[in-house]
């Protein structure tokens, strides 16, 4: 396992000057498909919002945080040997993996979703009969197996869905939230809204092994909900642009 300071060298530094005054570590790992597979240094806007969050809940619980990163194949042994306290990840959350794990409540979610120009769209999300904007990609496109009758246009990149869209060209587009945020964000603001339902859910949370986390799930869960009430989160959210405005 790998300990990344200069990636997250606030929570690093938070870890050092906390230990001479005998603060409790939580060590948490994140796993190496928490960015979908892309690697940590090619998504800032996802590890930027997991620093400070984790800052967050290092102030509210008097902590010192060590996030460590390690290898995705090796996710069940790193809970068992007792290396860390919890991962976070995107692992699904389903029949299976239940009978190992405990997941926290949703902390984030990067689905993919439809991006629409039209907000009247939005009201019953009935995209049957609508023109969408598809991006060469094997895995968006059994996404719209639930809508048979959706007319899809394939587009060479984003940046040609979102303009077509802008132009009235198709309807909306398929996108994974993260990046419909930024577009939004950063060229369409106040044009374009993303529906509230997902085509696919990509939802980070946290796990822990049977018999042997759930106390410190229930700290994690309380903590994220109460930032999440304060409004912490949503803030976050936006900065890093995992949200539109």
């Amino acid at each position: 396992m790998k300990i990344y300071p200069t990636k997250f060298f606030f929570l690093w530094l938070f870890f050092l000057t906390s230990c001479s005054s005998n603060q409790d570590v939580w060590k948490i790992a994140a796993s190496d498909n928490l960015l979908q597979g892309q690697k940590r240094d090619e998504n800032p806007y996802l590890i930027g919002f997991l620093q400070e969050a984790l800052l967050e809940v290092s102030k509210k619980n008097g902590v010192a945080i060590e996030l460590i990163d390690y290898p995705q194949e090796d996710f069940r042994e790193t809970l068992r040997t007792n290396k860390v306290d919890g991962v976070f990840s995107f692992k699904e959350k389903n029949p299976v993996s239940e009978r190992r794990y405990l997941f926290s409540a949703p902390i984030l979610d990067l689905g993919v979703y439809f991006v629409v120009a039209n907000s009247s769209l939005l009201r019953n999300e009935d995209f049957n009969g609508k023109v969408v904007g598809l991006v060469e990609d094997k895995y968006l496109a059994p996404l719209l197996s639930k809508y048979p009758n959706v007319i899809t246009r394939t587009c060479k990149s984003y940046a040609e869905a979102f303009t077509s869209l802008e132009k009235n060209e198709i309807e909306a587009v398929v996108a994974q939230k993260i990046l419909a945020s930024q577009f939004i964000n950063e060229f369409y603001l106040g044009k374009m809204e993303i529906s509230s339902k997902p085509l696919l859910k990509n939802t980070l949370t946290m796990q822990v092994l049977h018999g042997k986390g759930a106390h410190f799930l229930e700290k994690i869960d309380r903590t994220f909900s109460d930032l999440k009430k304060e409004g912490t989160l949503e803030k976050l959210e936006k900065k890093w642009s995992l949200r539109s405005f």
